[in-house]
């Protein structure tokens, strides 16, 4: 029996061309809130700075894993530990050890983009 994955792949017209990309996460933004928005930009400069410590670090792992928790909806099955469960809460912050080695800063890439893609609308 074939696993059905939990997102659709993302189809893009290339020219008239559809073709398949890669499978993507989806998010929402409708749970986060203007203090999330703020505990999440402070955290994220002081690491861009370069000036912090180990437990500035913790402080934004825990605090990306929060936002993200708020803000996923769906991961694709690629993305994840071959053991993961079929059924993932992403509202649990501990979901995303589940994510493969890596697999954190490619979903904040991604949540990134998604940030920007609804700032252009």
């Amino acid at each position: 029996m074939s696993q059905i994955p939990d997102i659709a792949p993302t189809i893009e017209n290339d020219g008239g061309i559809l073709r398949y990309g890669e499978e993507k996460p989806t998010f929402t933004m409708k749970k986060l809130s203007w203090a999330n928005e703020r505990e999440y930009g402070f955290a994220r400069n002081k690491i861009l700075v370069g000036n912090f410590t180990a437990e500035d670090n913790e402080k934004w792992v825990i605090t990306l894993t929060k936002t993200l928790s708020l803000a996923v909806v769906s991961v694709p099955r690629g993305w994840l530990v071959e053991d993961a469960p079929l059924e993932i809460d992403w509202s649990k912050p501990e979901s995303f050890d589940y994510l493969v080695w890596g697999g954190i800063d490619r979903l904040h890439t991604a949540f990134m983009a998604y940030r920007e893609s609804l700032q252009k609308k």
